[in-house]
């Protein structure tokens, strides 16, 4: 550990990486609880607090491990905190949650412990937006569709600022948030995404473009 603050003291960036192995993670065993095993987290939180430039996290695991204390980061599935295996019996199939009985729900869909910035505007499209790539969330207000019909397509525009020093990609992810006054419903549900290639320095536009009732329909 000392060598990992010491060499991270010295660096222009930092790269740290941690997970599982296959002595914890594979189909024969049960992992006692979602954290990461060992001194992980230690390490990662002392490494951090020593470098002197910026620091990347890479878990290597299939499964998802508690990593609240990193969370400001991206995730690309629902990963929860180590005391909800204690909120929910893990025979339970059910998705949505459950209010009495405390269940938080399952998946990004409707787990209600998520905070996703994601913020309604009047605005009927979103144009020229600055996503900054490597930001955690987007600046775009969502699309307001209440005067639209099952037939009716609806598109917004948005720009992507690549404000780094290296040529990147990224994933532009698009969700729909349903009204809140229909009960049970999903929180949030992915309808899609585009993934841009934006060099450094430059300023991509990308449009996307959505059927009314494909996209957004509500089956009860």
């Amino acid at each position: 550990m000392h060598q990992a603050i010491e060499a991270a003291k010295n660096a222009e960036a930092t790269i740290i990486f941690g997970g599982l192995d296959l002595t914890i993670e594979a189909e024969s065993l049960d992992r006692e609880n979602p954290t990461l095993p060992g001194d992980q987290t230690q390490l990662i939180n002392q490494v951090a607090d020593a470098a002197k430039g910026p620091v990347t996290l890479v878990i290597m695991s299939a499964g998802g491990v508690d990593i609240s204390f990193a969370k400001r980061g991206r995730l690309p599935v629902t990963w929860y905190n180590a005391d909800y295996v204690n909120k929910l019996p893990m025979s339970s199939m059910l998705l949505r949650h459950v209010d009495s009985k405390g269940y938080p729900g399952q998946t990004y869909k409707f787990f209600d412990g998520l905070n996703f910035d994601i913020k309604l505007d009047k605005r009927q499209h979103c144009r020229d937006i600055k996503y900054t790539i490597g930001a955690s969330s987007s600046k775009c207000p969502a699309v307001l569709t209440d005067d639209l019909k099952c037939n009716d397509a609806f598109e917004f525009k948005m720009g992507v600022q690549n404000v780094g020093k290296g040529d990147g990609s990224e994933a532009v992810i698009v969700y729909s948030k349903p009204p809140e006054r229909i009960a049970t419903t999903h929180i949030n549900q992915v309808i899609g995404f585009q993934r841009l290639f934006v060099a450094a320095g430059e300023y991509e536009k990308i449009k996307f473009t959505y059927n009314f009732c494909k996209s957004l329909i509500i089956v009860d």
